[in-house]
Order: structure tokens, then sequence, then C-alpha cells
């Protein structure tokens, strides 16, 4: 889960960057890797085709709800227990946010 976790940062602080490089508007979508994301204040939003498309993960492995943009383990015995939350970024001036992860159902 903390894996998972690592990567969405990591994929919202890479969308951040490409968009900010390219010169784009706060809401403009961007491609990554050939794959549209939609963005949300410069980051990639919490709708559907934004983080979700932002990040590389095991769609067996892991489910994805929203909105707002939960991760959790599929077999977990509490998926719900076993998640965490990305909320894309409220302003241009503030980023996205990666909850802490709950691992009590995991």
């Amino acid at each position: 889960m903390n894996g998972l976790r690592a990567a969405v940062s990591s994929a919202a602080t890479l969308a951040n960057a490409l968009t900010v490089a390219q010169g784009n508007s706060a809401n403009q979508a961007i491609v990554v890797e050939g794959t549209a994301v939609q963005m949300t204040n410069y980051y990639p939003s919490s709708g559907l085709n934004g983080i979700d498309a932002a990040v590389r993960f095991d769609a067996a492995t892991f489910a994805t709800a929203n909105p707002p943009q939960t991760f959790q383990v599929k077999a977990a015995p509490t998926p719900t227990a076993c998640a965490f939350l990305y909320t894309a970024a409220p302003t241009t001036t503030q980023p996205a946010t990666i909850g802490t992860a709950a691992t009590t159902g995991c």
C-alpha cells in the first residue's frame, strides 16, 4: 500500500512538472506516455482519467473509486481500511494531497 502511495505521489509531481514545463493552463489536459491525463490546478484531477491515468499500477491488485480518488487493495479483508485518498490541488498555489495509507484492513 505504501509503495502505491509513493507511486501516486511521484506521478502527481511528474505530471505537475510536465504541465508547468509545457506552459499549460491550470486545467489543461496533458499526455503521459500516450495517455491523456485530466488536470486540476496544475496537478492530476481526482476524477476519472486524472491521477488514475497518470500512475501505473496493477489493476488486478489495486482498485480506484472516485470522486474523490481512493486507491485500495482489492483482495484486502477490508478494502476500505486498506486504502488512501488522493485529493486534487484545491488552488493553483497548493499541491494535490495524498492521504496517509490506512493499513488496518490489509
